[in-house]
């Protein structure tokens, strides 16, 4: 396995901790390689290697061509024994160079990926220590990872960082590829963070618990449902489900009513603000195989839902959103209430159009023909149409109506 112990900011932890671990694992027995890519060097000397005594680091193995190269290198030439029993590829201040000769390498961000799968068969785990900052030396630790770890210390200038590491991350998914990405979000955000802020002790069940969510998206939430197929009390699962939407991971869609008071006493519907950790959490490693899926049409009402919210909260809009559903079953997808007017939304995940999708939104006329309603019936569709006073718009086009 190959570990990234990555920051955006420096003095987080992030060198202690790739040693602690690499120490920890090898008291377990285990064979384990650290691997200092940053040019300060802190994970060499912590494993008790003078830089001065090192010959070639991993700036030969990277760059043998450039100005401080010292001729071309494999990388199991270079790894160094220390006493504690790590193994260690050493940095070199060379590095800090390294940056401005990148620009004319190919597959720039692949080198150290290409360079590790010469030695990973002879090692359990392999702990890179990440330097900072939003450098191609950064970013080809991440690459090279299969999973990444993100130290934080108590103080709020790490966790302001964690936001642009969070976009970097996000922009890198294709490099990394998206079950790295998703599953280190998981770990690093969800499971550690959620740890903290309050006791979840079996990790595995909270992860069933997310699952078993993520299978009802878009759907009514019944707490006693989900309790006993996880396994967990009723009050669990209202404090973990609380979290959540705390924390911002989900959103509960509430019912609308015209009397105000009545909106709270129905349940909710569940979504998940981020639509790939959802589709992660689904199992649907790419978009072929979620377009040929049974919740394809969930994801796309949840991606719809979450585009709604970004546009109220991103351009501070003053509307609020909620889904409708009566006791004879009609139900419509999202609500958008502006006070004075409301607009009725129909979201299918159908390329064609059929006239059947007009069939719930035909009937709203009568159920609110008290209220200025708009109609829309929103999809993946090319075809532009009015329709019984309904019109259809394309996912692209959403924010245009909203």
């Amino acid at each position: 396995m190959i570990i990234a112990f990555v920051h955006h900011k420096g003095g987080t932890g992030k060198t202690t901790a790739c040693l602690n671990v690499a120490g920890w694992l090898v008291k377990m027995g285990k064979n384990v390689l650290v691997v200092d890519l940053d040019p300060q060097g802190n994970a060499t000397t912590g494993l008790g290697i003078e830089r001065k005594s090192v010959d070639y680091s991993i700036y030969d193995v990277l760059f043998p061509c450039l100005p401080a190269g010292r001729g071309e290198k494999n990388l199991q030439d270079i790894i160094l024994e220390t006493t504690c029993g790590v193994h260690l590829v050493p940095s070199s201040i060379d590095l800090l160079a390294a940056e401005t000769h990148m620009a004319g390498i190919s597959n720039q961000t692949h080198l150290l990926k290409d360079h590790l799968s010469e030695v990973k068969k002879y090692y359990d785990y392999i702990l890179i220590d990440v330097p900072p900052g939003s450098t191609m030396l950064m970013i080809n630790g991440i690459v090279a990872a299969e999973n990444i770890i993100i130290p934080l210390d108590s103080g709020v200038f790490a966790y302001e960082t964690m936001e642009t590491l969070r976009t970097l991350l996000r922009d890198m998914a294709e490099e990394l590829g998206i079950e790295t990405f998703y599953r280190s979000y998981l770990q690093t955000y969800l499971e550690r963070d959620i740890r903290q802020i309050r006791s979840v002790e079996d990790l595995s069940v909270f992860q069933n618990f997310l699952e078993l969510l993520a299978a009802r998206v878009g759907n009514l939430l019944n707490l006693s449902e989900i309790g006993k197929e996880c396994g967990i009390s009723h009050t669990t699962v209202q404090k973990w489900l609380t979290l959540l939407e705390v924390t911002r991971i989900i959103y509960l869609l509430r019912p609308y009513h015209s009397n105000i008071s009545k909106r709270v006493v129905k349940r909710p519907k569940i979504y998940f603000t981020d639509t790939g950790l959802l589709s992660n959490l689904l199992k649907y490693s790419d978009a072929a195989t979620l377009l040929a899926g049974p919740a394809k049409g969930a994801i796309f009402e949840n991606f719809m839902v979450m585009e709604a919210l970004k546009n109220k909260f991103n351009h501070n809009r003053n509307y609020e959103l909620y889904f409708y559903r009566d006791s004879n079953d009609n139900e419509i997808d999202l609500l958008v209430d502006y006070g004075q007017k409301i607009k009725l939304m129909e979201i299918k995940a159908a390329k064609s159009l059929r006239e059947d999708f007009f069939a719930v939104l035909s009937k709203s006329h009568d159920l609110f023909k008290n209220k200025k309603a708009e109609m829309y019936l929103v999809g993946l569709f090319d075809t532009k149409i009015k329709h019984a006073g309904i019109e259809t718009v394309s996912f692209e086009e959403f924010n245009r109506i909203l």
